[in-house]
């Protein structure tokens, strides 16, 4: 194949511009023998202009060098990060795994199904349940109405910042009936990249401590929650929950891992 027809593909993180290459003394020459562009999908094409006629290890070298400084990129998260724009159709899909044995215990589908003035409307699949809605604030901060109070589950505060904390409390109910409060503090505490069955993803990692307490057996004890939040798929890609009774007994412990996740740019 001709280097006239080669080109390169490399997929990263999506660019609000792609990276200018100045910085180093090749870098100009190259851009004048190549054309570098990138798409709102966050794909980066290096191909050779027409009448370049260049040696082909060289280019084949040129194509690397081009594809790792996409990939320097790939690495960074720029703070603050902004809420992200939901649209209708966004999807998501995660498992449920057991914190103890790993070992998957469900899944769940969510599709976003209307996105109003301050509020966002889905509709979740569980395995083996119905369909159900689900309401959240615009930053992904669940609404639930327990006895006719909406109460707010705090995980995101945008813009995220890092370093930023915020404390959260909120009142629940569950399917059985029982009811109980949790207090929580919540800080942005860096940026990870991450693998799960969706793919690799870029994150902001959110650190949550806390308490919680059943009103109706009278059990009560702490709470761990770590989120990994990815901009490009507008929502966490890993979540993990952890609780204990006052005694130190483990009470639950679930992982949620992205499985397919399909949203608009």
């Amino acid at each position: 194949m001709g280097m006239a027809e080669a080109k390169a593909v490399v997929k990263l993180q999506r660019f609000t511009r792609l990276p200018q290459l100045e910085g180093v003394g090749w870098a100009r020459a190259l851009q004048n023998r190549w054309t570098i562009s990138n798409n709102r999908f966050g794909v980066v094409a290096v191909q050779p202009n027409r009448g370049t006629r260049m040696n082909i290890r060289l280019n084949s070298l040129l194509v690397v060098v081009v594809a790792l400084y996409a990939q320097l990129a790939h690495g960074q998260i720029t703070f603050p990060v902004d809420r992200p724009a939901v649209q209708v159709g966004d999807r998501w899909k995660a498992s449920a795994l057991d914190g103890f044995s790993k070992v998957a215990t469900g899944s769940r589908e969510e599709v976003v199904a209307l996105v109003g003035i301050d509020s966002i409307s889905t509709t979740r699949k569980t395995d083996g349940t119905p369909s159900e809605s689900y309401l959240y604030d615009l930053d992904w901060n669940r609404l639930s109405d327990v006895k006719g109070r909406i109460e707010k589950e705090q995980r995101y505060a945008f813009p995220l910042v890092l370093g930023k904390t915020w404390s959260a409390s909120w009142n629940w109910i569950n399917s059985r009936g029982r009811e109980g409060q949790i207090e929580m503090t919540y800080t942005v505490a860096g940026t990870e990249r991450i693998t799960v069955p969706a793919g690799t993803y870029e994150t902001v990692k959110i650190e949550g401590k806390g308490v919680w307490k059943n009103r109706s057996s009278g059990s009560s004890g702490v709470a761990v929650e770590t989120v990994w939040y990815s901009p490009i798929a507008k929502r966490y890609v890993r979540s993990t929950w952890v609780t204990r009774y006052a005694g130190g007994a483990l009470d639950q412990n679930t992982i949620y891992e992205a499985l397919e996740v399909d949203v608009k740019p």
